[in-house]
Parts: structure tokens; C-alpha cells; sequence
């Protein structure tokens, strides 16, 4: 199995960029990726324009927030 891949906001947003010029099905075989992960991208950046793709894990969700706080108190 080989390891997972990381990407940078900048490198996801230039597949974003590709996707409106370009056929799903290119832009996939080009990047070497699934639809579906390009889908949670384009979801992502629809749902939360600004805070999309900040990093690792999904702390820009209210949900993850409130269950971040929740840890902390215990």
C-alpha cells in the first residue's frame, strides 16, 4: 500500500481552476485522482469559500469546533 498524498490549498484550487475548462475525466487522469475526491474539493469550496482547505483535519466546521471545545473541557 503506499502512503496517502498531501495537497496544498494552492495545488487544489489550480484543480478547481482546471475543472472549469476541462472534462472531469482529464482532469482526473492528468492528476492521477478519483472523481469523488474532486467532488469533496468542489463541495468544500462551494459550502466554505474562505476558510476551504485550511489545512489538515476539517477545523473550519462548526461541528468539529464545538467537538474540539468539548474535548478541552473534558
Amino acid at each position: 500500500m503506499r502512503p496517502r498524498r498531501t495537497f496544498t490549498r494552492e495545488f487544489k484550487l489550480s484543480v478547481l481552476q482546471d475543472l472549469e475548462h476541462k472534462p472531469m475525466a482529464q482532469v482526473c487522469r492528468e492528476h492521477k485522482m478519483r472523481p469523488t475526491l474532486l467532488n469533496r474539493w468542489k463541495r468544500e469550496q462551494q459550502d466554505y469559500p474562505k476558510e476551504a482547505f485550511k489545512g489538515k483535519g476539517s477545523l473550519y466546521k462548526a461541528e468539529a469546533q464545538i467537538a474540539q471545545y468539548e474535548r478541552l473541557i473534558g
